[in-house]
């Protein structure tokens, strides 16, 4: 881990969003193409409250994402643990790494994606339907759109539907009262966004297809693909992560979490073969997952221009 971010470093974003969303959650004050904030007020709102205890605008960003970030790293162990057993939850560790996941994390700090990954992880570490659908309820609170997607994907592949629709549409209706009731005006939403730039979003993603195939989910493709992993529901979940990806031109953050439900549900069943038969069957040969690990490091889809051994390199995708 340690190494992984030292590789690929890590990136801070919208402070200046944070800045005015926590000022003034209830207040209306962004930019039209930025007011889809307005429906992701989670992470806003802990700010706003450390802010009025006395905390700076900078200090309060540095905490709630450190909880954020702390939460996720506490909320994946305890899974890898419970889904992978002791003895073989680093291997499960080494096989996620294989994909996205984590570069997306460390590379859009400053976004919810901390607590929105981290409530669904513990969402499938809970015996409770009522807690599953509260923990879907805080997930619609961190990314309306981006998490009623995930839950969609987890209920194709799990095949679990009445407590995360139930809580999808509680979120859906909270997160409606919040913008069009306690915020002093309604927001523009990310739907009016992707309406009014639908026909150059689809334009620019058909520009670069295979580069958005790869960068999608980088090295974690080379277990999807194989012939014992393909399924219609989960060809039907890549197909879902596809089209939301295409209506934000945005192939590696928003595919790989909204395909998250998937990755995960494999890294299990990867897990099982590991331990059933000592490795991963890849290419006409069973391969150790130590070996495998490797792949955590060839994620240069998105950060080979801040690898810190590259200098001057750059891999660019849209036109």
């Amino acid at each position: 881990m340690p190494l992984f971010v030292w590789l690929y470093g890590w990136q801070l974003i919208d402070l200046v969003e944070w800045r005015t969303l926590t000022a003034a959650p209830f207040t209306r004050l962004l930019d039209p193409a930025q007011q889809f904030l307005h429906a992701s007020p989670f992470a806003h709102l802990l700010g706003a409250y450390y802010q009025r205890q006395g905390l700076g605008v900078d200090e309060s960003f540095l905490v709630v994402y450190g909880v954020g970030l702390v939460l996720l790293a506490n909320a994946a162990l305890r899974l890898l643990i419970a889904r992978c057993g002791a003895n073989y939850w680093g291997a499960g560790a080494l096989i996620i790494a294989g994909s996205p996941l984590l570069l997306t994390i460390i590379s859009w700090i400053g976004k919810d994606d901390s607590f929105l990954l981290a409530f669904y992880l513990l969402l499938l570490l809970s015996p409770s339907p009522l807690t599953r659908a509260i923990l879907c309820v805080l997930m619609v609170a961190c990314h309306r759109e981006l998490a009623v997607a995930m839950l969609v994907v987890h209920m194709l592949v799990r095949a679990e539907v009445a407590a995360i629709a139930a809580g999808a549409a509680a979120g859906l209706a909270l997160s409606f009262f919040h913008t069009n009731a306690l915020l002093d005006a309604a927001p523009s939403t990310r739907i009016d966004y992707v309406i009014e730039h639908a026909r150059g979003l689809l334009a620019r993603a058909a520009t670069h297809p295979l580069a958005h195939f790869v960068a999608a989910l980088g090295p974690f493709w080379i277990y999807v693909l194989r012939p014992s992993s393909v399924t219609l529901r989960r060809a039907s979940a890549l197909v879902i992560a596809a089209v939301t990806a295409s209506l934000t031109l945005d192939f590696t953050r928003i595919f790989v979490l909204t395909a998250a439900p998937l990755l995960i549900e494999l890294t299990e069943e990867l897990v099982t073969e590991v331990r059933d038969h000592g490795g991963i069957a890849l290419l006409g040969r069973r391969w150790p997952v130590g070996v495998l690990g490797v792949l955590a490091f060839a994620q240069l889809q998105l950060a080979g221009d801040r690898l810190s051994w590259i200098r001057g390199f750059s891999w660019t995708i849209a036109p």
